[in-house]
């Protein structure tokens, strides 16, 4: 028996999380490129992502400011991060007027060449 995913929306970072539901590689123009450092906000909720059991991606904007991110809910785990990508993407940037970028699939961080992207507030 399948059971439906339950989806939860929440404000956070200037930019939605939305819950939602796992997959392979980012391409080139889907991942962040270059130095970034995340807002106190987008660096709370990439923590919130990171906590979770199954965190699928986190978009990031490329001034850090906002960020947007998917996780399975699914008790099967059936749940396929590609459909979720352009998604996240997409929500991340209509916060904003800075584009958004993948900037971690599952919990690694596909950005490349981020630097020190942690807020100085960050321990």
């Amino acid at each position: 028996m399948k059971l439906p995913l339950n989806k939860i929306a929440a404000l956070a970072a200037g930019g939605a999380l939305l819950v939602a539901c796992a997959g392979t590689g980012t391409t080139t123009s889907e991942s962040g490129s270059g130095p970034v450092v995340m807002s106190t906000g987008a660096y709370s909720a990439y923590q919130t992502y990171t906590s979770k059991a199954d965190p699928l991606v986190f978009a990031l904007s490329q001034d850090g400011e906002h960020a947007y991110f998917y996780f399975c809910q699914s008790v099967e785990k059936d749940c396929d991060e590609e459909k979720y990508i352009q998604t996240a993407i997409d929500r991340c940037s209509s916060r904003g007027a800075e584009r958004c970028y993948v900037f971690a699939r599952r919990k690694a961080i596909v950005w490349r060449d981020a630097g020190d992207w942690k807020p100085a507030t960050a321990s």
